[in-house]
């Protein structure tokens, strides 16, 4: 399913209970300065990640004040975040002129300890080649570094480097419905994001209805070039996957 740009009017653009995806949740929030905004979402944690300007974040007791160092666009600086716990409700401040900011999120009942990701946190990865056509650097805003801190969420921006380049191997996009009889619709995007090669859940614990990796993406505007996406594997161990250890 293809979402184009749209005001959202700061409301869940994929919400609980979503047919399509009900394990994702989504949403893209845009204030003024000293504006405010408040959720809560029961049985999903959630990662705040400002794609433009500053937020002051408080959840779990904690305030996690200064996220984001970004000014017009996604180029200005590095992407930072805060996990908000299972069903915890948070609450963001803009700091800055104004800001665009991140919810994702995915089901998940235990409800964890809150935390900031700041620019020092991030998980760096690139792979792929330009030979290929498939040379992506991604930065894991909660990622491998963060395993053991989180449930199934992982929240990274992704960067396709050169010309002609695909997101994704086998090459493939994703404004098109092409499913197999049986098949969940997977993805939401904006874009064509990348999704874990050879990932393979295991199938005693993987949805009968559902594919074994869910991956929800969105491109919040046309002056963004980055993707945010929250990606989660069915089971608790992907035997493969490189975002889950063995």
């Amino acid at each position: 399913m293809h979402i184009p740009p749209h005001d959202n009017g700061n409301r869940p653009i994929v919400d609980v209970g979503n047919d399509i995806v009900p394990l994702n949740y989504f949403n893209i929030v845009k204030l003024k300065s000293n504006e405010e905004f408040s959720y809560s979402v029961p049985g999903f944690e959630t990662c705040i990640v400002p794609a433009t300007g500053t937020v002051d974040v408080e959840t779990g007791g904690r305030i996690f004040a200064a996220i984001g160092n970004r000014g017009r666009n996604v180029w200005d600086g590095e992407p930072e975040g805060v996990y908000v716990p299972s069903g915890h409700q948070a609450r963001m401040v803009c700091t800055s002129g104004d800001c665009e900011v991140f919810v994702a999120g995915a089901r998940f009942e235990t409800a964890l300890e809150a935390f900031a990701v700041r620019a020092d946190d991030l998980d760096l990865v690139q792979y792929g080649s330009d030979e290929t056509k498939t040379h992506r650097k991604i930065k894991h805003i909660l990622g491998q570094k963060q395993h053991g801190r989180v449930g199934r969420l992982l929240v990274s921006e992704l960067f396709t480097v050169g010309k002609g380049g695909w997101s994704g191997f086998p090459s493939h996009k994703h404004d098109t419905d092409r499913l197999r009889p049986g098949m969940m619709k997977p993805t939401i995007s904006g874009s064509g994001p990348a999704a874990a090669p050879g990932c393979r859940c295991s199938s005693d614990r993987t949805a009968s209805r559902a594919t074994p990796s869910m991956l929800l993406t969105a491109q919040p505007s046309a002056s963004t070039a980055a993707i945010i996406h929250a990606r989660f594997c069915l089971a608790t161990k992907c035997t493969i996957s490189p975002y889950w250890p063995g």
